[in-house]
């Protein structure tokens, strides 16, 4: 994987791991730094963004005091060995340089069994791209996209959605003709198994408290055959239905209230048949569930000290004291 990145890219890469900071997270540092440059081939895009994620996740087996661009190249020659045989790094070493230490007082697991071998073995690999295609979409999206293949789930964890795709392409999907005319989102299948364990059906009213992008609230609209009614809300303004759902609502058939009839209340009318709050969801499957009373789930393990469930619990039950929601009619 090293060698298929030039020593030019090497080092942009190491520039882009130096402007992560606590303020500025690897994505927001991507997006900023990779998007304008429509001067490198999306083949180099596509690969500084793989190598800035894979120094993140095994960087602490470098040496700290080697070069940046030195590092990196370590950390890829070890993405790939770990991709070609997951067993070349000891469970023993995931344990101790994967996570945090002070987790494994937040697991039922040991360290030094199977079941947290397999955990950390999965949050080394590198992260899938999921993709929800509408319903009326499913059966024609394999077709139009190359490297799309239908999720296959383990029995144990139900029924696989038919909507669910693993997409191995390394296409800018966000200027294929598909997703411009809205037949699919991309969306990590955590995310999309929240709404299937939701299982709405046409004709009833839900409210997503926590709505963000807006990638759920869509499925739930899709899941509900667009009939029906939805609240969708978020404490962020900039996240709210205006600016992140709406542009998206036509190609996906749902229909929002005319200008000046959508009405912005601190909670939606009576009448709900269910409400739902979710976390971030991670590509690996972290950070998403279902949140069923305020501080049920705290947030992911990311951080170097454990949280405080009691502060979790005071922050949820402020958020949904403090939704607004945007009624917003599905229908076809």
């Amino acid at each position: 994987m090293a060698a298929a990145l030039s020593a030019a890219n090497l080092h942009r890469a190491a520039q882009l791991v130096a402007a992560v900071t606590p303020a500025a997270p690897i994505e927001a540092v991507l997006r900023r730094e990779l998007a304008p440059r429509r001067d490198l081939p999306e083949a180099d895009r596509h690969a500084l963004a793989r190598a800035v994620a894979a120094y993140f996740r095994w960087r602490q087996w470098q040496d700290p005091g080697a070069p940046l661009p030195r590092q990196v190249a370590g950390a890829l020659d070890l993405q790939a060995r770990f991709a070609a045989d997951p067993a070349a790094v000891k469970p023993e070493a995931l344990a101790a340089r994967a996570v945090p230490g002070w987790i494994w007082d937040e697991l039922p697991w040991a360290p030094a069994s199977p079941e947290a071998a397999a955990w950390l073995r999965q949050l080394q690999r590198e992260p899938v791209r999921w993709l929800r295609a509408r319903a009326r979409f499913a059966a024609t999206l394999p077709g139009a996209l190359d490297g799309c293949v239908p999720a296959a789930l383990p029995a144990a964890a139900g029924p696989t959605p038919a909507t669910a795709f693993r997409h191995t392409g390394t296409r800018d999907l966000f200027l294929t003709d598909e997703f411009q005319h809205g037949q699919f989102e991309i969306q990590d299948l955590a995310s999309q198994l929240v709404g299937l364990a939701c299982a709405p059906r046409p004709g009833e009213t839900w409210w997503d408290a926590c709505a963000g992008e807006g990638g759920k609230t869509l499925h739930l609209a899709d899941l509900m055959a667009n009939r029906g009614l939805l609240w969708a809300s978020d404490r962020s303004r900039r996240r709210r239905w205006s600016s992140k759902i709406a542009p998206r609502a036509p190609k996906c058939s749902i229909t929002a209230p005319p200008t000046g009839t959508a009405v912005r209340t601190r909670r939606p009318a009576r009448g709900l048949t269910a409400s739902w709050s979710t976390r971030p969801a991670a590509g690996s499957g972290r950070g998403s569930g279902i949140r069923t009373r305020a501080g049920a789930h705290p947030p992911p393990a990311c951080a170097n000290s454990p949280p405080s469930s009691k502060n979790c619990s005071s922050m949820s039950r402020r958020r949904s004291s403090r939704a607004g929601g945007w009624s917003t009619r599905s229908a076809r």
